[in-house]
């Protein structure tokens, strides 16, 4: 069970450095965070979401692709997550 005390938690973030798109662009041989396969978000963040809705927290999407932005904001916004954050927009899309 997860708990926030003193409003410490704001924000929860997506991978970064272990994002699949970082992995694959700079053909890293190690394993990767994914957080959409086959056009969905994965199970696993159900879970995250619900914790987001229930507490408030905007999310953040780290490192990913344009088209798992597109995914991510849209599955938010159905999980009544209020608030998304894209961030890193421009530090793989175009390396």
């Amino acid at each position: 069970m997860v708990t926030f005390t003193n409003n410490r938690a704001k924000s929860i973030w997506f991978p970064t450095f272990a994002a699949e798109i970082h992995v694959r662009r700079f053909k890293e041989d190690r394993s990767f965070v994914p957080v959409v396969k086959d056009g969905q978000s994965v199970p696993e963040l159900e879970e995250i979401f619900e914790l987001a809705a229930k507490h408030q927290l905007a999310l953040q999407t780290g490192r990913s692709s344009v088209e798992e932005y597109l995914i991510l904001i849209r599955v938010t916004k159905s999980a009544d997550v209020d608030k998304i954050i894209v961030t890193h927009v421009m530090s793989i899309q175009f390396g």
